[in-house]
Protein backbone atom coordinates (compact mmCIF):
# COMPACT_ATOMS: atom_id res chain seq x y z
CA UNK A 1 0.00 0.00 0.00
CA UNK A 2 1.22 3.37 -1.26
CA UNK A 3 0.34 7.06 0.25
CA UNK A 4 0.18 9.45 -2.32
CA UNK A 5 0.33 12.43 -0.45
CA UNK A 6 3.20 13.37 2.48
CA UNK A 7 5.65 11.56 1.60
CA UNK A 8 8.70 13.83 2.45
CA UNK A 9 11.36 14.32 -0.04
CA UNK A 10 8.99 12.63 -3.14
CA UNK A 11 6.36 14.21 -5.48
CA UNK A 12 2.67 14.16 -3.82
CA UNK A 13 1.13 12.99 -6.51
CA UNK A 14 2.02 11.62 -10.03
CA UNK A 15 0.96 12.51 -13.36
CA UNK A 16 -0.72 8.66 -13.85
CA UNK A 17 -2.05 9.68 -10.62
CA UNK A 18 -3.87 13.25 -11.32
CA UNK A 19 -5.47 10.99 -14.57
CA UNK A 20 -6.74 8.53 -12.03
CA UNK A 21 -8.51 11.43 -9.78
CA UNK A 22 -9.33 13.62 -12.84
CA UNK A 23 -12.08 11.20 -13.79
CA UNK A 24 -14.13 12.83 -11.13
CA UNK A 25 -13.50 11.52 -7.77
CA UNK A 26 -13.38 14.41 -5.17
CA UNK A 27 -13.42 13.46 -0.97
CA UNK A 28 -16.99 14.88 0.12
CA UNK A 29 -17.58 12.67 3.55
CA UNK A 30 -15.32 13.53 6.43
CA UNK A 31 -14.24 10.44 7.72
CA UNK A 32 -15.55 8.38 5.11
CA UNK A 33 -13.43 6.06 2.87
CA UNK A 34 -13.85 7.44 -0.79
CA UNK A 35 -13.63 4.48 -3.60
CA UNK A 36 -13.07 5.41 -7.16
CA UNK A 37 -15.16 2.72 -9.12
CA UNK A 38 -12.74 1.99 -12.12
CA UNK A 39 -13.91 -1.34 -14.06
CA UNK A 40 -13.27 -3.65 -11.08
CA UNK A 41 -10.99 -0.67 -9.19
CA UNK A 42 -10.86 -1.41 -5.42
CA UNK A 43 -13.37 -4.05 -5.37
CA UNK A 44 -14.20 -5.53 -2.07
CA UNK A 45 -14.96 -9.12 -2.15
CA UNK A 46 -14.81 -12.07 0.62
CA UNK A 47 -14.46 -16.16 0.57
CA UNK A 48 -14.30 -18.00 3.79
CA UNK A 49 -12.50 -15.54 6.31
CA UNK A 50 -9.92 -14.26 3.72
CA UNK A 51 -11.05 -10.87 2.26
CA UNK A 52 -9.93 -9.06 -0.76
CA UNK A 53 -9.60 -5.26 -1.83
CA UNK A 54 -8.51 -4.95 -5.49
CA UNK A 55 -5.89 -2.94 -6.71
CA UNK A 56 -7.10 1.02 -6.85
CA UNK A 57 -7.44 4.08 -5.56
CA UNK A 58 -8.81 5.53 -1.92
CA UNK A 59 -9.37 8.96 -1.00
CA UNK A 60 -9.93 9.80 2.70
CA UNK A 61 -10.23 13.22 3.85
CA UNK A 62 -8.03 14.64 1.20
CA UNK A 63 -5.19 11.39 1.86
CA UNK A 64 -4.98 9.86 -1.59
CA UNK A 65 -3.88 6.14 -1.25
CA UNK A 66 -2.75 3.44 -3.92
CA UNK A 67 -3.34 -0.38 -3.57
CA UNK A 68 0.08 -1.28 -4.40
CA UNK A 69 2.04 -4.93 -2.74
CA UNK A 70 5.87 -3.90 -1.75
CA UNK A 71 7.75 -4.31 -4.92
CA UNK A 72 4.98 -1.58 -6.55
CA UNK A 73 2.75 -4.47 -8.19
CA UNK A 74 -1.07 -4.36 -8.20
CA UNK A 75 -2.29 -6.75 -5.85
CA UNK A 76 -4.43 -4.74 -3.82
CA UNK A 77 -4.91 -5.79 0.02
CA UNK A 78 -5.63 -9.31 1.52
CA UNK A 79 -6.73 -9.60 4.94
CA UNK A 80 -7.55 -12.82 7.12
CA UNK A 81 -9.66 -12.64 9.73
CA UNK A 82 -9.50 -15.10 13.04
CA UNK A 83 -12.73 -17.66 13.24
CA UNK A 84 -12.07 -19.82 16.44
CA UNK A 85 -15.61 -18.99 17.61
CA UNK A 86 -17.39 -20.88 20.24
CA UNK A 87 -19.61 -22.73 17.96
CA UNK A 88 -22.90 -20.70 19.03
CA UNK A 89 -21.50 -17.11 19.33
CA UNK A 90 -20.78 -14.94 16.28
CA UNK A 91 -17.95 -11.81 16.05
CA UNK A 92 -18.20 -8.43 14.25
CA UNK A 93 -14.95 -6.71 12.80
CA UNK A 94 -14.16 -3.34 11.58
CA UNK A 95 -11.51 -3.16 8.67
CA UNK A 96 -10.37 0.15 9.05
CA UNK A 97 -7.88 2.47 7.07
CA UNK A 98 -5.52 4.73 9.27
CA UNK A 99 -3.58 7.17 7.84
CA UNK A 100 -0.82 8.20 10.77
CA UNK A 101 1.96 10.06 11.48
CA UNK A 102 5.35 9.03 13.15
CA UNK A 103 5.99 12.48 15.20
CA UNK A 104 9.71 11.69 15.37
CA UNK A 105 10.72 11.87 11.86
CA UNK A 106 7.29 13.18 10.68
CA UNK A 107 6.87 10.47 8.32
CA UNK A 108 3.11 9.27 7.23
CA UNK A 109 1.98 6.19 6.28
CA UNK A 110 -1.31 4.34 5.33
CA UNK A 111 -2.32 1.22 6.79
CA UNK A 112 -5.43 -1.26 6.23
CA UNK A 113 -6.05 -2.83 9.87
CA UNK A 114 -9.02 -5.33 11.34
CA UNK A 115 -10.18 -4.00 14.58
CA UNK A 116 -11.57 -6.89 16.76
CA UNK A 117 -14.95 -7.01 18.43
CA UNK A 118 -15.92 -9.63 21.16
CA UNK A 119 -17.37 -12.59 19.94
CA UNK A 120 -21.14 -13.37 21.19
CA UNK A 121 -24.30 -14.30 20.30
CA UNK A 122 -25.60 -11.05 20.23
CA UNK A 123 -22.24 -9.58 19.29
CA UNK A 124 -21.63 -5.23 18.51
CA UNK A 125 -19.20 -3.57 16.81
CA UNK A 126 -16.09 -2.65 18.11
CA UNK A 127 -15.32 0.80 18.44
CA UNK A 128 -13.05 2.59 15.61
CA UNK A 129 -9.82 3.34 17.15
CA UNK A 130 -9.02 7.15 17.75
CA UNK A 131 -5.23 6.76 18.83
CA UNK A 132 -2.60 4.62 17.51
CA UNK A 133 -0.80 2.14 19.90
CA UNK A 134 2.84 3.78 19.60
CA UNK A 135 3.13 6.67 21.48
CA UNK A 136 5.52 8.13 19.03
CA UNK A 137 2.79 8.08 16.31
CA UNK A 138 -0.65 10.01 15.68
CA UNK A 139 -3.60 9.38 14.15
CA UNK A 140 -3.99 12.35 10.65
CA UNK A 141 -7.30 10.69 9.41
CA UNK A 142 -9.36 7.28 10.52
CA UNK A 143 -11.60 5.57 8.04
CA UNK A 144 -13.86 2.60 8.38
CA UNK A 145 -13.96 0.46 5.02
CA UNK A 146 -15.92 -2.41 6.09
CA UNK A 147 -17.50 -3.85 8.83
CA UNK A 148 -17.66 -7.80 8.80
CA UNK A 149 -19.44 -10.48 10.33
CA UNK A 150 -17.61 -13.95 11.81
CA UNK A 151 -20.09 -17.00 12.48
CA UNK A 152 -18.31 -20.08 12.77
CA UNK A 153 -15.43 -20.77 10.60
CA UNK A 154 -16.37 -18.29 7.76
CA UNK A 155 -17.47 -14.65 7.11
CA UNK A 156 -21.23 -14.68 7.21
CA UNK A 157 -21.68 -11.27 5.95
CA UNK A 158 -19.27 -7.97 5.04
CA UNK A 159 -20.81 -4.23 4.95
CA UNK A 160 -19.14 -2.00 2.91
CA UNK A 161 -19.29 1.04 4.55
CA UNK A 162 -16.98 3.22 1.86
CA UNK A 163 -18.75 5.78 -0.71
CA UNK A 164 -17.93 4.27 -4.09
CA UNK A 165 -18.24 6.58 -6.97
CA UNK A 166 -20.20 4.87 -10.40
CA UNK A 167 -20.49 5.58 -13.77
CA UNK A 168 -18.42 4.75 -16.88
CA UNK A 169 -15.20 4.67 -16.92
CA UNK A 170 -13.48 6.41 -19.95
CA UNK A 171 -10.06 6.46 -20.49
CA UNK A 172 -8.43 10.72 -21.39
CA UNK A 173 -7.62 10.56 -25.22
CA UNK A 174 -6.96 14.07 -26.47
CA UNK A 175 -10.17 16.38 -26.91
CA UNK A 176 -9.62 16.32 -30.91
CA UNK A 177 -9.30 12.78 -31.38
CA UNK A 178 -13.15 12.10 -30.35
CA UNK A 179 -14.45 14.95 -32.90
CA UNK A 180 -14.30 12.32 -35.89
CA UNK A 181 -16.34 9.62 -33.69
CA UNK A 182 -19.01 12.74 -33.50
CA UNK A 183 -19.12 13.89 -37.01
CA UNK A 184 -20.00 10.22 -38.20
CA UNK A 185 -22.63 10.45 -35.86
CA UNK A 186 -23.89 13.89 -36.93
CA UNK A 187 -22.96 13.24 -40.60
CA UNK A 188 -21.05 16.84 -40.34
CA UNK A 189 -17.77 17.33 -41.91
CA UNK A 190 -17.67 20.44 -43.98
CA UNK A 191 -17.51 23.56 -42.22
CA UNK A 192 -18.76 26.10 -45.07
CA UNK A 193 -22.04 27.68 -44.89
CA UNK A 194 -24.34 26.53 -47.93
CA UNK A 195 -26.17 28.16 -50.01
CA UNK A 196 -23.02 30.47 -50.54
CA UNK A 197 -22.46 34.27 -49.90
CA UNK A 198 -23.05 35.10 -53.52
CA UNK A 199 -26.03 33.40 -53.35
CA UNK A 200 -27.04 32.86 -57.41
CA UNK A 201 -23.44 32.55 -58.04
CA UNK A 202 -21.94 35.72 -59.78
CA UNK A 203 -19.75 36.44 -63.47
CA UNK A 204 -16.36 38.22 -62.41
CA UNK A 205 -13.08 38.96 -64.19
CA UNK A 206 -14.30 37.32 -67.29
CA UNK A 207 -15.76 33.73 -65.50
CA UNK A 208 -19.20 32.70 -64.53
CA UNK A 209 -19.39 30.78 -61.28
CA UNK A 210 -22.20 28.41 -60.97
CA UNK A 211 -22.81 25.85 -57.81
CA UNK A 212 -25.31 23.00 -57.57
CA UNK A 213 -27.37 21.63 -54.49
CA UNK A 214 -24.65 19.63 -53.13
CA UNK A 215 -22.25 22.89 -53.12
CA UNK A 216 -19.70 22.02 -55.86
CA UNK A 217 -19.06 24.72 -57.82
CA UNK A 218 -18.80 25.02 -61.45
CA UNK A 219 -16.25 27.55 -63.83
CA UNK A 220 -16.78 28.87 -67.15
CA UNK A 221 -15.22 31.25 -69.62
CA UNK A 222 -11.32 32.96 -69.70
CA UNK A 223 -9.98 35.26 -67.32
CA UNK A 224 -9.80 38.75 -68.69
CA UNK A 225 -6.59 39.33 -67.07
CA UNK A 226 -7.70 42.15 -63.97
CA UNK A 227 -6.65 39.29 -61.34
CA UNK A 228 -8.22 36.24 -60.18
CA UNK A 229 -11.75 35.35 -61.11
CA UNK A 230 -13.41 34.28 -57.48
CA UNK A 231 -16.69 33.61 -55.79
CA UNK A 232 -17.74 34.41 -52.05
CA UNK A 233 -18.45 31.28 -50.26
CA UNK A 234 -18.47 32.87 -47.09
CA UNK A 235 -18.11 36.61 -46.09
CA UNK A 236 -17.07 38.69 -43.03
CA UNK A 237 -20.66 40.84 -43.63
CA UNK A 238 -22.54 37.50 -42.30
CA UNK A 239 -23.19 38.10 -38.50
CA UNK A 240 -23.48 33.95 -38.12
CA UNK A 241 -20.43 32.99 -39.10
CA UNK A 242 -18.03 30.23 -37.14
CA UNK A 243 -15.08 31.16 -35.12
CA UNK A 244 -12.14 30.01 -36.42
CA UNK A 245 -10.36 28.85 -32.84
CA UNK A 246 -6.92 29.57 -32.23
CA UNK A 247 -5.17 26.29 -31.52
CA UNK A 248 -7.37 24.29 -33.18
CA UNK A 249 -6.32 22.70 -36.41
CA UNK A 250 -7.92 22.89 -39.40
CA UNK A 251 -7.86 21.76 -43.07
CA UNK A 252 -9.13 24.10 -45.93
CA UNK A 253 -8.69 21.71 -48.99
CA UNK A 254 -9.58 21.90 -53.10
CA UNK A 255 -10.68 19.15 -54.78
CA UNK A 256 -11.33 19.66 -58.78
CA UNK A 257 -10.20 18.67 -62.47
CA UNK A 258 -8.03 21.61 -63.11
CA UNK A 259 -4.67 22.17 -61.80
CA UNK A 260 -5.73 26.39 -61.95
CA UNK A 261 -8.81 25.81 -59.31
CA UNK A 262 -8.24 26.82 -55.85
CA UNK A 263 -9.20 28.38 -52.30
CA UNK A 264 -8.33 30.97 -49.96
CA UNK A 265 -8.79 32.34 -46.53
CA UNK A 266 -9.09 36.19 -46.46
CA UNK A 267 -8.71 37.22 -42.19
CA UNK A 268 -10.51 40.28 -41.45
CA UNK A 269 -11.16 43.13 -38.35
CA UNK A 270 -14.73 43.86 -37.62
CA UNK A 271 -14.67 46.95 -39.86
CA UNK A 272 -13.83 44.57 -42.94
CA UNK A 273 -10.07 46.18 -43.31
CA UNK A 274 -7.56 43.47 -43.59
CA UNK A 275 -6.26 41.64 -40.67
CA UNK A 276 -2.79 40.14 -40.53
CA UNK A 277 -3.00 36.54 -38.18
CA UNK A 278 -0.12 34.56 -37.17
CA UNK A 279 -0.75 31.22 -38.04
CA UNK A 280 1.30 27.67 -38.85
CA UNK A 281 0.73 25.75 -41.84
CA UNK A 282 1.63 22.79 -43.28
CA UNK A 283 1.07 21.87 -47.06
CA UNK A 284 0.25 18.51 -49.05
CA UNK A 285 3.95 18.23 -50.67
CA UNK A 286 5.88 18.87 -46.91
CA UNK A 287 5.47 22.15 -46.66
CA UNK A 288 5.37 23.46 -43.41
CA UNK A 289 6.28 26.78 -41.43
CA UNK A 290 4.95 30.12 -39.67
CA UNK A 291 3.42 33.17 -41.25
CA UNK A 292 2.26 36.33 -40.01
CA UNK A 293 -0.42 37.46 -43.05
CA UNK A 294 -3.83 38.66 -43.86
CA UNK A 295 -4.87 35.24 -46.20
CA UNK A 296 -4.19 31.86 -46.43
CA UNK A 297 -4.05 30.74 -49.71
CA UNK A 298 -4.33 26.93 -51.88
CA UNK A 299 -1.92 29.12 -54.69
CA UNK A 300 1.68 29.65 -52.78
CA UNK A 301 4.56 30.74 -54.32
CA UNK A 302 3.20 29.72 -57.83
CA UNK A 303 2.37 26.15 -56.35
CA UNK A 304 -1.15 24.82 -56.45
CA UNK A 305 -1.97 22.76 -53.58
CA UNK A 306 -4.82 20.58 -53.04
CA UNK A 307 -4.86 21.28 -49.06
CA UNK A 308 -3.52 22.93 -46.50
CA UNK A 309 -3.72 22.55 -42.48
CA UNK A 310 -3.20 25.33 -40.50
CA UNK A 311 -3.56 26.90 -37.00
CA UNK A 312 -4.05 30.29 -36.09
CA UNK A 313 -2.85 32.15 -32.88
CA UNK A 314 -5.86 34.05 -32.17
CA UNK A 315 -9.65 33.50 -32.59
CA UNK A 316 -11.07 34.83 -36.27
CA UNK A 317 -14.68 35.25 -36.55
CA UNK A 318 -14.46 37.81 -39.40
CA UNK A 319 -12.82 36.36 -42.51
CA UNK A 320 -14.15 35.09 -46.30
CA UNK A 321 -13.51 32.11 -47.63
CA UNK A 322 -13.26 32.57 -51.46
CA UNK A 323 -13.24 29.81 -54.83
CA UNK A 324 -10.62 30.85 -57.14
CA UNK A 325 -9.49 30.12 -60.83
CA UNK A 326 -6.19 31.41 -62.41
CA UNK A 327 -5.46 35.00 -63.37
CA UNK A 328 -3.83 33.81 -66.84
CA UNK A 329 -5.75 34.55 -69.86
CA UNK A 330 -4.48 31.91 -71.76
CA UNK A 331 -6.21 29.46 -69.82
CA UNK A 332 -10.21 28.93 -70.43
CA UNK A 333 -12.45 27.06 -67.79
CA UNK A 334 -14.79 24.40 -69.76
CA UNK A 335 -16.85 23.81 -66.95
CA UNK A 336 -14.23 22.94 -64.06
CA UNK A 337 -15.36 21.84 -61.09
CA UNK A 338 -14.35 22.80 -57.71
CA UNK A 339 -15.24 20.99 -54.45
CA UNK A 340 -14.11 22.94 -52.03
CA UNK A 341 -14.02 22.32 -47.77
CA UNK A 342 -12.87 23.18 -44.73
CA UNK A 343 -12.56 20.89 -41.87
CA UNK A 344 -11.34 19.89 -38.54
CA UNK A 345 -8.28 18.72 -39.37
CA UNK A 346 -8.42 15.56 -36.86
CA UNK A 347 -11.10 14.26 -38.91
CA UNK A 348 -9.06 11.85 -41.47
CA UNK A 349 -11.67 11.58 -43.98
CA UNK A 350 -10.96 13.85 -47.01
CA UNK A 351 -13.73 12.93 -49.41
CA UNK A 352 -16.04 16.11 -49.99
CA UNK A 353 -19.34 16.45 -48.35
CA UNK A 354 -21.16 19.22 -48.85
CA UNK A 355 -22.29 21.17 -45.86
CA UNK A 356 -25.33 19.87 -43.58
CA UNK A 357 -27.08 22.28 -41.09
CA UNK A 358 -25.75 20.41 -38.11
CA UNK A 359 -22.52 21.19 -39.15
CA UNK A 360 -21.43 24.55 -37.45
CA UNK A 361 -23.86 23.71 -34.88
CA UNK A 362 -21.61 20.66 -33.82
CA UNK A 363 -18.40 22.21 -34.52
CA UNK A 364 -19.21 25.23 -32.02
CA UNK A 365 -20.63 22.81 -29.48
CA UNK A 366 -17.59 20.60 -29.75
CA UNK A 367 -15.43 23.80 -29.19
CA UNK A 368 -17.63 25.20 -25.97
CA UNK A 369 -17.57 22.08 -24.28
CA UNK A 370 -13.48 22.37 -24.80
CA UNK A 371 -13.13 26.10 -24.19
CA UNK A 372 -16.12 26.15 -21.44
CA UNK A 373 -15.73 22.55 -19.35
CA UNK A 374 -14.79 24.40 -16.44
CA UNK A 375 -17.92 26.38 -16.76
CA UNK A 376 -19.98 23.69 -17.19
CA UNK A 377 -21.98 22.37 -14.40
CA UNK A 378 -24.06 19.25 -14.03
CA UNK A 379 -25.81 17.62 -11.71
CA UNK A 380 -22.91 15.37 -9.53
CA UNK A 381 -24.28 13.04 -6.62
CA UNK A 382 -22.36 10.16 -4.82
CA UNK A 383 -23.42 6.64 -4.54
CA UNK A 384 -26.38 6.20 -2.26
CA UNK A 385 -24.93 5.63 1.47
CA UNK A 386 -26.98 3.84 4.16
CA UNK A 387 -25.28 6.34 7.18
CA UNK A 388 -25.85 9.39 5.26
CA UNK A 389 -29.28 11.50 6.22
CA UNK A 390 -30.59 12.39 2.98
CA UNK A 391 -33.06 15.97 3.17
CA UNK A 392 -35.85 16.57 0.48
CA UNK A 393 -34.24 17.77 -2.72
CA UNK A 394 -30.81 16.04 -2.58
CA UNK A 395 -29.65 13.48 -4.82
CA UNK A 396 -28.11 9.83 -4.75
CA UNK A 397 -27.02 7.57 -7.10
CA UNK A 398 -27.93 3.72 -6.61
CA UNK A 399 -27.97 1.04 -9.56
CA UNK A 400 -26.26 3.39 -11.74
CA UNK A 401 -29.79 5.51 -11.40
CA UNK A 402 -30.34 9.18 -10.65
CA UNK A 403 -32.67 9.86 -7.44
CA UNK A 404 -34.34 12.51 -5.85
CA UNK A 405 -35.14 12.73 -2.30
CA UNK A 406 -38.95 13.20 -1.84
CA UNK A 407 -38.81 13.00 1.96
CA UNK A 408 -35.96 13.28 4.85
CA UNK A 409 -34.52 9.88 5.48
CA UNK A 410 -31.80 7.71 6.86
CA UNK A 411 -31.19 4.34 5.53
CA UNK A 412 -33.77 4.04 3.30
CA UNK A 413 -32.44 3.19 -0.07
CA UNK A 414 -34.06 3.80 -3.80
CA UNK A 415 -36.18 2.64 -5.26
CA UNK A 416 -38.66 3.32 -3.00
CA UNK A 417 -41.35 6.53 -4.05
CA UNK A 418 -42.48 7.05 -0.93
CA UNK A 419 -39.11 8.32 -0.01
CA UNK A 420 -37.30 8.84 -3.71
CA UNK A 421 -38.15 9.72 -7.40
CA UNK A 422 -35.80 8.48 -10.41
CA UNK A 423 -34.84 11.36 -12.46
CA UNK A 424 -32.01 12.11 -14.95
CA UNK A 425 -29.82 15.27 -15.15
CA UNK A 426 -31.90 16.46 -18.16
CA UNK A 427 -34.73 16.80 -16.20
CA UNK A 428 -33.35 18.70 -12.99
CA UNK A 429 -31.84 20.77 -14.90
CA UNK A 430 -35.11 21.61 -17.22
CA UNK A 431 -36.63 22.13 -14.15
CA UNK A 432 -34.41 24.48 -12.29
CA UNK A 433 -34.19 26.25 -16.02
CA UNK A 434 -37.85 26.55 -15.79
CA UNK A 435 -37.89 28.65 -12.78
CA UNK A 436 -35.07 30.51 -14.02
CA UNK A 437 -36.65 31.73 -17.38
CA UNK A 438 -40.75 32.74 -17.57
CA UNK A 439 -41.94 33.30 -21.27
CA UNK A 440 -45.58 34.86 -22.11
CA UNK A 441 -47.15 35.43 -25.94
CA UNK A 442 -49.51 38.01 -27.23
CA UNK A 443 -50.92 37.60 -30.80
CA UNK A 444 -53.91 39.55 -31.97
CA UNK A 445 -55.31 40.43 -35.22
CA UNK A 446 -55.63 44.85 -36.92
CA UNK A 447 -56.86 46.12 -39.86
CA UNK A 448 -54.44 49.22 -41.06
CA UNK A 449 -56.43 51.70 -42.76
CA UNK A 450 -53.87 54.76 -43.10
CA UNK A 451 -50.70 54.48 -44.86
CA UNK A 452 -47.05 53.09 -43.88
CA UNK A 453 -45.57 53.32 -40.50
CA UNK A 454 -49.39 54.63 -38.90
CA UNK A 455 -49.78 53.33 -35.37
CA UNK A 456 -52.32 50.65 -35.00
CA UNK A 457 -54.85 49.81 -32.34
CA UNK A 458 -52.64 49.15 -29.28
CA UNK A 459 -52.41 45.61 -27.66
CA UNK A 460 -52.32 44.88 -24.20
CA UNK A 461 -48.54 43.79 -23.10
CA UNK A 462 -48.77 41.07 -20.21
CA UNK A 463 -48.06 41.40 -16.76
CA UNK A 464 -44.71 40.71 -15.21
CA UNK A 465 -44.97 37.36 -12.91
CA UNK A 466 -44.14 38.00 -9.18
CA UNK A 467 -41.00 37.49 -8.37
CA UNK A 468 -39.35 37.73 -12.26
CA UNK A 469 -38.14 40.98 -14.21
CA UNK A 470 -38.83 41.68 -17.90
CA UNK A 471 -36.09 40.81 -19.81
CA UNK A 472 -36.48 41.64 -23.38
CA UNK A 473 -39.14 41.06 -26.01
CA UNK A 474 -40.00 40.44 -29.84
CA UNK A 475 -42.57 41.09 -31.67
CA UNK A 476 -43.38 40.27 -35.06
CA UNK A 477 -46.56 40.01 -37.99
CA UNK A 478 -47.52 37.88 -40.72
CA UNK A 479 -45.95 39.85 -43.16
CA UNK A 480 -42.69 38.91 -41.36
CA UNK A 481 -42.17 42.89 -40.71
CA UNK A 482 -42.88 45.11 -37.76
CA UNK A 483 -43.05 48.89 -36.28
CA UNK A 484 -42.87 49.78 -32.67
CA UNK A 485 -42.86 52.83 -31.17
CA UNK A 486 -41.27 54.03 -27.71
CA UNK A 487 -43.76 51.71 -25.54
CA UNK A 488 -41.59 48.72 -26.98
CA UNK A 489 -38.91 49.63 -24.04
CA UNK A 490 -41.18 49.29 -21.43
CA UNK A 491 -42.47 46.05 -20.11
CA UNK A 492 -45.80 48.01 -18.94
CA UNK A 493 -48.79 49.63 -20.73
CA UNK A 494 -49.77 49.31 -23.73
CA UNK A 495 -47.36 48.27 -27.19
CA UNK A 496 -48.70 50.00 -30.45
CA UNK A 497 -47.20 48.47 -33.40
CA UNK A 498 -47.38 49.34 -36.93
CA UNK A 499 -46.93 46.99 -40.33
CA UNK A 500 -44.46 49.14 -43.36
CA UNK A 501 -45.86 46.51 -45.73
CA UNK A 502 -48.82 48.82 -46.10
CA UNK A 503 -50.13 48.60 -49.30
CA UNK A 504 -54.17 49.66 -48.40
CA UNK A 505 -56.93 48.65 -46.49
CA UNK A 506 -55.67 44.77 -45.22
CA UNK A 507 -55.34 42.86 -42.16
CA UNK A 508 -52.05 42.16 -40.44
CA UNK A 509 -51.61 39.52 -37.38
CA UNK A 510 -49.28 40.15 -34.88
CA UNK A 511 -47.64 38.18 -32.67
CA UNK A 512 -45.33 38.71 -29.52
CA UNK A 513 -43.27 36.82 -26.92
CA UNK A 514 -41.94 38.10 -23.34
CA UNK A 515 -39.11 36.99 -21.41
CA UNK A 516 -38.74 37.27 -17.57
CA UNK A 517 -35.71 36.38 -15.48
CA UNK A 518 -35.91 35.19 -11.92
CA UNK A 519 -35.53 38.29 -9.99
CA UNK A 520 -32.32 38.02 -7.64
Amino acid sequence: MELVTGHAGTLHITAKQVSRLLRGVTATDESTVQRLNVGNNAAITYSGITMQIASGELLLDGYHVTLVDDTGGASGETLIFDATLESTNSRIDKVVLEIVQDNTTSYQRAEIVIVQGEESESPVAPATPTEPESSTEEFLTVGVIAQVTITGDDISSLSDLTNLYGGSYVEYTKFEDTISDLVNVYGAKNLIPYPYYHASGRVNRGVTFTYSDDGVIYLSGTPDGNGQPFLNLTSSRQSSQMTIKSGTEYILSCESDSNYGFSAIYFMNEDLSEKSVQYTYEYDDGTTGTDSMYYLSLLRSNVYHKWVKFSLTEDVSHYQIDARYTANTSITANNVYEKIMLRMASIDDDTYEPYAMTNQELTERVQDIESDISETQDIISDAWSSSKTYAAGEYCISGNKLYKCLVANTGTQPPNTTYWEETTCAEELGELNSNLIKIKTISGQATITSEAWTIITPFSVPSVPDGYTFVTRAVSCNHGRVICNADLLSNTGNLNISCPAYTGNFSCTFYGIYFYKKAN
